[in-house]
């Protein structure tokens, strides 16, 4: 089973929830957890992890290069819409390899060659396994780079007969997100009581409404504004898995890399997971 955990909007306590539904579903469950979020990944810290014991550096970009052959006829200039080209020099942070300077060189200087994309890390912990990538700065190719950590985590599924699959998706609804989320046999969308997070939620479930997947919604920081979880509530009615208190204890939980159900148990946000779990454990069977 493969459970899906995101928002649409950044900073709602996505990774935050996920991180002690793991804890959770880990004493049980022979468990991958996988963070989506390639561009700024923090999965593993609120965990607790920071070292890892596997890596793989993934060449999936391109890039164009200039040898000796270039006569200077700027050719490559007037077709670049980047303006990435300044022989003898390609600036590699604004070029997208897409190779139409290579096709209008007539001297044959311009190569497209592949470029680092990233590295996926991997590691077995007290969670089961954690899977986290890492997008190098400036380079495209995001969704393509989750794809990867995904076959990986796959090849680790098979190769430890692990029943049940965690992905923290990225906020936003670009390639990562709609990469994280395709394959998901359930998603959670986490929302907190304000106007963007539940338009940003809205704007997620049309990519997990388009891939057919059950989702469930679950309201963080609910009694900060009442009014408006009340109205979140009605949108979403049977949708609702629960509500989260506002807690001070999860930035202090945060600061210390652990799941505020370990540290902090009794604490008002961990009462609130607890019964969402609960509830969780029976509607999906785990």
């Amino acid at each position: 089973m493969r459970i899906s955990i995101g928002s649409g909007k950044g900073g709602v306590g996505k990774t935050f929830f996920a991180s002690s539904f793991i804890s959770h579903l880990s004493k049980k469950n022979k468990l991958i957890s996988i963070d989506g979020d390639v561009d700024a990944p923090n999965l593993a810290l609120g965990l607790g992890i920071t070292n890892f014991n596997n890596k793989k550096e993934i060449f999936i970009s391109k890039a164009a290069t200039i040898n000796t052959n270039c006569t200077l006829c700027m050719k490559c200039v007037d077709i670049c819409n980047f303006d990435a080209i300044h022989p003898p020099k390609v600036d590699k942070f604004l070029c997208e390899g897409c190779g139409a300077c290579s096709y209008v060189c007539p001297a044959n200087a311009i190569e497209i060659k592949k470029r680092k994309t990233g590295e996926i890390l991997w590691t077995d912990s007290k969670y089961g396994y954690v899977t986290t990538a890492q997008l190098e700065i400036g380079c495209s190719n995001s969704g393509m780079l989750v794809d990867e950590e995904k076959k990986i985590s796959e090849k680790i599924i098979k190769e430890n007969s692990i029943n049940l699959s965690v992905i923290d998706v990225p906020a936003g609804i670009s390639c990562t997100t709609i990469s994280s989320v395709s394959g998901s046999n359930y998603f959670i969308g986490i929302v907190e009581p304000t106007p963007q997070s539940l338009n940003d939620l809205e704007r997620i479930l049309k990519i997990v409404n388009h891939f057919g997947i059950p989702f469930f919604i679950i309201i963080n920081k609910f009694d900060l504004n009442e009014k408006f979880s009340k109205k979140i509530e009605n949108n979403f009615k049977e949708k609702i898995l629960g509500k989260i208190s506002f807690d001070m204890n999860v930035p202090k939980s945060i600061s210390q890399m652990k799941p505020i159900i370990e540290i902090y148990p009794e604490s008002p946000a961990s009462k609130g997971l607890k019964n969402i779990f609960k509830h969780l454990d029976k509607l999906l069977n785990i």
